[in-house]
């Protein structure tokens, strides 16, 4: 269960995402048109709560795509910076880095993809 790395067309205003009503999904700034979506626990608390499936068919609801690979590298080039896992489109989850900590992406910087 992950959070998801959105792709925003280029026509699409960050505002008009955010008018959507879900009370239990937060849209994080975006970033070279990529944003991270997260499902909020009941402590209004980002969690992880989207499978692959989900984070597609929630994408979709909202008239969006998962971002790839390259766009959420992209986004890192410009300053995108988590230490939470989100889907791509490429079916893997992924944390952008760009300063190592330890206690984040087993403190790596760039694109960290856990398992490789």
């Amino acid at each position: 269960m992950n959070i998801i790395w959105l792709r925003l067309p280029a026509a699409l205003l960050v505002t008009s995402a955010l008018s959507v009503q879900m009370t239990d999904i937060r849209f994080n700034q975006s970033i070279a048109g990529v944003m991270l979506v997260t499902s909020l626990n009941e402590l209004n608390q980002p969690g992880y709560a989207f499978n692959v499936s989900e984070a597609r068919r929630l994408c979709w609801s909202l008239g969006l795509n998962i971002a790839s690979k390259a766009q959420v590298q992209k986004a890192l080039s410009r300053g995108l910076e988590t230490c939470r896992f989100g889907w791509i489109d490429e079916h893997f989850a992924v944390i952008p880095r760009i300063h190592p900590i330890p206690s984040c992406g087993k403190n790596k910087s760039g694109l960290y993809i856990p398992h490789n």
